[in-house]
């Protein structure tokens, strides 16, 4: 089975460290139904647009605590594990 992933986003002009605040849906792919297809549709339409926030911006509750994290991943070394996914495949 392939899975899409929507919508798409290309951002331009970020600052390295900047962290990106972005909704996807992931998808089934091919051969899916016509109301699937619709309702897919107002789900992508109802998706906020992808927010850049700045190296300096500080994000509030657990976003800010989710940033944090992430920004730690910058500086540790290559190859780290994380297991952001791993719930997903249980």
């Amino acid at each position: 089975m392939l899975a899409g992933i929507l919508p798409g986003a290309h951002i331009t002009g970020g600052k390295a460290n900047s962290i990106l605040d972005y909704t996807i849906r992931i998808v089934p792919n091919g051969g899916t139904s016509a109301g699937l297809v619709t309702n897919l549709d107002a789900q992508v339409a109802a998706i906020r647009p992808p927010a850049l926030y700045g190296p300096a911006y500080t994000l509030p509750g657990e976003l800010g605590i989710i940033a944090g994290r992430l920004r730690g991943y910058l500086t540790s070394a290559e190859g780290t594990r994380t297991n952001h996914l791993a719930p997903l495949l249980a």
